[in-house]
């Protein structure tokens, strides 16, 4: 199968672009900076991803124009900093897109396993139980 590279670069940058917003909304859960929130993004991604700045920076933009965030400014020694935080709404958005994160991680999570599973294990014991240990960590089998 071959793919259209601009389309295959649109789906990535729409995944990550997706990631960024639900990770900028989990970090502003409390009072948080967007200068606190990329140095989370590179600790936990160990340096692997920094995100498109200008799609960061948009990011609390449109969230405070959805009134997903509120902002307010703060001094941290003789600095002055903007701050976000979730509104009523924000927690809203944030745990329904946790929920969709969630069952998309464990639809694509299981066809993997299944597929690698098939492909890595001689027989059929050793497959079932790869997939028992699967099912025990994510709560459930997806079907």
């Amino acid at each position: 199968m071959f793919f259209d590279k601009e389309k295959k670069d649109q789906s990535k940058a729409t995944v990550l672009r997706g990631l960024l917003e639900l990770f900028v909304m989990n970090e502003c859960r409390d009072w948080a900076s967007p200068k606190s929130i990329l140095e989370k993004i590179k600790i936990e991604t160990n340096d692997n991803w920094t995100p498109n700045l200008a799609a960061f920076y948009s990011t609390f933009r449109k969230f405070e124009r959805k009134k997903i965030t509120n902002a307010r400014l703060s001094t941290i020694g003789d600095k002055k900093i903007i701050e976000y935080k979730l509104t009523k709404k924000g927690e809203e958005e944030l745990l329904k897109r946790k929920n969709e994160l969630r069952e998309g991680v464990k639809k694509n999570a299981f066809v993997m396993i299944r597929i690698t599973s098939y492909i890595l294990c001689d027989n059929r014991n050793k497959r079932n139980k790869l997939m028992d240990g699967i099912i025990k960590e994510l709560g459930e089998a997806y079907e």
